[in-house]
């Protein structure tokens, strides 16, 4: 077995001396920092010693290879070469060879496990991954219970770059998009009821949403509990007719039909029905229970409407939350609520980072 002991600046470089000098194959028996150089025992300078081996049972089936795919697009990108590692003996995974590659850190394993498992994107979980690898391999005294707090620091950091809550603009008008079946209606009812109760603001109803008549007749309960009145439009050009007659209110809330807008035809139908208006304020409204894959689809149709934030539904639905990260850091938005059952108008939080951060951390076991 072909075993060689290398000296670098830092461990990226060491990986990168080991893959260059013994392949692919490699695996890293053990590491340590040194002091080397200087002159009669002054000016030494701190490097990484790594001793590595070629791995003689390298693996062949890619079915095992799920981590390594994170790894590869390190080594694309320059940063920790695809090496199969082995930090310390008590960090290697003792699953099988069914499950996870047993070469690498437990942590690889257990914490991409975890973020595929509640919905996050291959590329967020790549990202997540990378970034947590280049600290495991400089830090010296890294540790696997360290690793999910990395992830989670990364995670909160990603979402604070991001404005989170209601629309912080003077807005009259509130207007709901999203399929059919995220609970809109519901979700209009509970931001309509805290205006009424809590700021004791006047309010007005205009639903289009002529394609059940249940919508509608929740809708006017809703109506009739807060006092308020109800415009039913049918066509497009009645919209600012509707918004004219409530000239008088604080604040206008509109609901919009459920359709299938994963079929653009219908998106593009809806947008002649929108209030496009400075005062207007556009939420897309977006079940948690709904894979990220139909999410994706809802709001590339949606490409001509102006969406200000989005609004998460079914929190209580589903442990699953990660579709949530990939909408708001694929596409730059935030988060203006997050509703978690059907009671109004009490199930409904305004969204922030601490909170969001919370639902979507790695947990500790």
């Amino acid at each position: 077995m072909k075993t060689k002991k290398i000296v670098a600046d830092n461990m990226p470089e060491a990986m990168m001396k080991v893959r260059h000098e013994l392949g692919k194959d490699a695996v890293i028996l053990h590491s340590k920092k040194i002091s080397a150089g200087g002159w009669m025992g002054l000016f030494k300078k701190t490097k990484v010693e790594v001793v590595a081996t070629v791995d003689p049972y390298p693996a062949a089936s890619k079915k095992n290879n799920a981590v390594k795919k994170s790894i590869s697009q390190l080594d694309r990108k320059k940063s920790v070469p695809q090496v199969q590692v082995q930090k310390r003996p008590e960090f290697v995974s003792q699953q099988s060879s069914q499950d996870w590659n047993h070469r690498f850190p437990a942590w690889v394993a257990s914490v991409e496990h975890a973020l595929r498992h509640t919905g996050f994107s291959e590329t967020h979980v790549a990202s997540l991954i990378e970034a947590s690898l280049k600290r495991w391999y400089t830090e010296e005294h890294a540790q696997a219970d360290h690793v999910k707090t990395w992830i989670n620091d990364q995670i909160r950091a990603q979402l604070s770059t991001l404005s989170h809550g209601p629309v912080q603009v003077h807005h009259r008008i509130v207007q709901l998009i999203g399929p059919t079946g995220v609970g809109k209606t519901t979700t209009l009812a509970k931001l309509a009821a805290h205006c009424v109760l809590q700021k004791k603001q006047s309010v007005g109803f205009i639903t289009f949403d002529t394609y059940r008549i249940a919508a509608i007749d929740q809708l006017k309960t809703y109506a009739d509990i807060l006092n308020a009145p109800v415009e039913v439009v049918y066509e497009a050009k009645d919209v600012s007719k509707a918004v004219e007659r409530f000239h008088d209110k604080d604040v206008i809330f509109i609901d919009t039909a459920g359709r299938n807008y994963r079929d653009g035809v219908h998106a593009d139908e809806l947008q002649s029905y929108l209030v496009d208006a400075e005062d207007a304020v556009t939420y897309l409204v977006l079940s948690l229970t709904s894979k990220y894959e139909d999410m994706k689809k809802i709001y590339g149709n949606f490409h001509n409407i102006p969406i200000h934030k989005f609004i998460f539904t079914k929190k209580d639905e589903t442990s699953c939350y990660g579709s949530m990260f990939n909408m708001m850091i694929d596409h730059q938005l935030g988060a203006a609520y997050v509703t978690h059952g059907q009671d109004v108008p009490e199930d409904i939080l305004s969204a922030n980072v601490e909170q969001l951060a919370s639902l979507l951390a790695v947990k500790r076991e």
